[in-house]
């Protein structure tokens, strides 16, 4: 998908999660110490020729309590991250939700290296209901003399429920 979809078809679309990131392995977060932050819920997906991202979530949340998504974009084949482009994820959240910092860039990144560019968001619901939440990730790719740009756009729905 190289194109962005509308909020509408991202919440069908979620609706048929995978898993993995395509190598075996759900999309992680690290914490200091070493833990990772996994999100139970679905994981939403978006792939191009040179690349894949995938957003972990949990399904729903709680007024007052805050809930993180966790953002990994990988290249696919020969393709790896460029770690000289200026990386960044906008948040665009329902009225109900406070989001710390509605535009990441690479140095709020989890990890930024050559095999991948990761984000955790935090956000919390202030108001209960069904909640929408849009992300767009531009990075950039590169493979031998040749680099890209690559615009991934995922949301999906919440459902909060009251504290």
């Amino acid at each position: 998908m190289r194109g962005t979809m509308t909020l509408a078809g991202l919440v069908v679309w979620g609706l048929c999660a995978f898993g993995c990131d395509g190598r075996g392995r759900a999309p992680e977060a690290a914490r200091p110490g070493g833990e990772a932050v996994v999100p139970a819920g679905p994981t939403e997906r978006a792939e191009g020729d040179e690349y894949a991202v995938e957003a972990r979530h949990e399904a729903e949340a709680t007024v007052g309590r805050p809930t993180v998504a966790v953002f990994v974009g990988t290249g696919k084949g020969e393709w790896h991250v460029n770690v000289e482009y200026p990386a960044k994820l906008e948040v665009a959240a329902a009225e109900g939700f406070e989001v710390a910092k509605p535009v990441l860039r690479k140095e709020d990144a989890a990890q930024f290296d050559e095999g991948q560019l990761r984000f955790e968001v935090p956000l919390t619901p202030s108001r209960a209901g069904e909640l929408p939440v849009q992300f767009k990730l531009k990075f950039g790719l590169c493979s031998g003399d040749r680099c890209v740009t690559r615009e991934a756009v995922l949301g999906w729905t919440y459902a909060v429920g009251g504290g």
